[in-house]
């Protein structure tokens, strides 16, 4: 899209481009040509394969935003994702079957409450002494907020340790972490606590609106 003249000229031609693009919004078009959209699977050693068809997520929307998190409590991450668009909104459901295993841990910093900044080790009781790391982030992507629930997934493996280095320098090392569990950790406790996590059901109703009424031409702040 072209920026807007930066000087006193002849705009009718601008204008009529803000025609264009009204007519382009009010018809419902693609921004995007139709593109749909795309999801990678990540092979392991910087090599990805393209799940977008397999996994359900190739929609043609002009999707602007995805956070991944475990509504259903049972494990694995499901999507949010927003569009430009109709349908403004999707949830997607992960239901695919896995043995693998995984740990959910939420931190409780002492100054920062929310541990903004705070980096969180795994370490996994295996011959690799394979190390899983994650940092408490504020945001997540464009225009996203993921949950304050940092996710791991195990495969098959228990977890020997977890280190978290809150953002004040501090350091708290915890044991006795297992796999399948959800735990809230606060800084300069010695243990982490086990949540007894409950789902509830929702009611999602579909509301009627009305559009405003179409004008010629007019200024359209996307977010």
């Amino acid at each position: 899209m072209s920026l807007s003249p930066e000087t006193e000229i002849n705009d009718s031609d601008y204008k009529d481009g803000w025609r264009a693009i009204n007519k382009l919004i009010s018809q419902g078009k693609s921004w995007s040509g139709n593109e749909a959209n795309c999801m990678f699977v990540n092979l392991g050693k910087g090599e990805f394969a393209n799940g977008s068809a397999v996994s359900g997520l190739n929609f043609e929307d002009d999707g602007r935003s995805a956070v991944a998190h475990d509504l259903d409590l049972d494990g694995n991450l499901d999507l949010l994702i927003t569009n430009r668009t109709a349908p403004r909104l999707r949830v997607m459901r992960n239901q695919s079957q896995t043995s693998n295993s995984f740990v959910q841990l939420k931190l409780v910093g002492a100054v920062n409450p929310d541990a903004i900044g705070a980096r969180v080790e795994v370490h996994l009781d295996d011959e690799h002494q394979t190390v899983l790391a994650q940092t408490r982030r504020a945001g997540c992507g464009y225009l996203a907020q993921a949950s304050s629930w940092l996710h791991f997934g195990l495969s098959d493996k228990d977890v020997s340790q977890v280190i978290v280095k809150w953002p004040d320098g501090k350091v708290d090392y915890y044991d006795g972490v297992r796999k399948g569990q959800r735990y809230v950790i606060t800084q300069g406790v010695t243990d982490a606590a086990v949540h007894q996590s409950t789902t509830t059901s929702i009611e999602v109703e579909r509301v009627k609106g009305t559009l405003s009424p179409a004008m010629p031409f007019g200024r359209i702040v996307l977010p």
